[in-house]
């Protein structure tokens, strides 16, 4: 077995803001209960997202996956696109409709993977998904399949994955072809919660850069309609601007408490143990 590359500085992106000293980190206050927020704005939600970890609105990550060489924080190791290295979920639409490309997909992909199967065959049962389930991309040579490909220059061993890259030469939202888990990192889903991948605080990305929720807005939008997006702009709006709360910092126990009663109630929500449970995130 070849030697561990030797450990490295990692970089964090100049000139960006940092997570700021004290920030709630992912699963560590109580997710937020979004139907009575959507109740004072008189909307409807609809799928699966019915929470919110509070973390969303804090933590950061770097804008441009493309700009920014990543790395491994436990590893202490550069390594390009080291959130596309355990392959993704899929749902069986989703699944079925990158399978329909398969001619037009096949040619930009490394020549090394191209006999390689897309998808397993192992169906995860999970009700979230549209159908029931899903079944996870193949991973070959320590990566998700797509991510070895060619790119538009006609190099091969281009970063980035290849449904996206195919996605913008037709003209087409990558968000309607790639795996919906993939379009949302580092955000995921789970148990109705919307919160962080599991993977997230492991690469040098997540420590500088845009706040999450606000990096990945237009995408829930895209994903899970304007109504969800609504609702979390009026959290995020109580959160960053309640009483006594920097806005580059942590609310006080106070001003967050207040978030987890419904509005213009004194009933608290439930705890972090009752709300949030022993979900396991869509990756």
């Amino acid at each position: 077995m070849p030697p561990s590359p030797p450990a490295v500085e990692l970089p964090i992106p100049d000139g960006l803001p940092r997570n700021e000293p004290g920030l709630p980190v992912p699963d560590q206050l109580p997710p937020i209960e979004l139907a009575p927020f959507a109740a004072d704005l008189g909307v409807a939600l609809a799928g699966p997202i019915r929470s919110v970890d509070p973390a969303v609105f804090f933590r950061r990550m770097a804008p441009d996956c493309m700009a920014f060489s990543c790395g491994e924080i436990a590893q202490g190791r550069i390594h390009l696109d080291a959130c596309c290295q355990y392959g993704a979920d899929a749902d069986l639409g989703e699944r079925d409709r990158i399978l329909e490309q398969h001619g037009r997909l096949t040619p930009l992909l490394d020549p090394e993977r191209r006999a390689e199967p897309w998808f397993l065959d192992e169906f995860t049962p999970d009700p979230e998904f549209p159908s029931g389930g899903s079944v996870r991309t193949n991973v070959v040579r320590g990566a998700c399949i797509f991510l070895g490909h060619r790119s538009f220059a006609g190099t091969w061993g281009a970063r980035g994955c290849a449904l996206h890259g195919y996605a913008l030469r037709q003209g087409l939202s990558p968000v309607r072809l790639k795996p919906h888990v993939c379009s949302l990192f580092p955000l995921t889903y789970a148990e109705g919660v919307l919160c962080f991948s599991a993977d997230y605080q492991d690469y040098s990305c997540s420590h500088a850069g845009s706040r999450a929720y606000r990096l990945q807005r237009a995408i829930l939008e895209e994903l899970f309609g304007a109504p969800l997006v609504a609702v979390l702009d009026r959290v995020e709006t109580r959160l960053l601007e309640a009483p006594r709360v920097p806005r580059d910092g942590l609310p006080s126990g106070d001003a967050l408490r207040v978030l987890w009663r419904d509005p213009g109630s004194d009933h608290p929500r439930p705890s972090h143990e009752e709300s949030h449970g022993s979900a396991t995130a869509k990756r």
